[in-house]
């Protein structure tokens, strides 16, 4: 992609983040999402 395309929406008054800074997430939540995450995984490996 280039340059202009990625400037565009920024121009536009979009921005980059993370799903954390989205959804107003404090370090500790976004913690406890991640290890809910890791938990899933691995039951998902070890269900195959």
């Amino acid at each position: 992609m280039d340059k202009e395309k990625r400037e565009r929406p920024e121009k536009k008054g979009w921005r980059k983040g993370t799903v954390a800074e989205f959804l107003g997430l404090s370090p500790k939540e976004e913690a406890e999402i991640e290890r809910r995450l890791e938990q899933e995984r691995a039951r998902d490996d070890n269900d195959r």
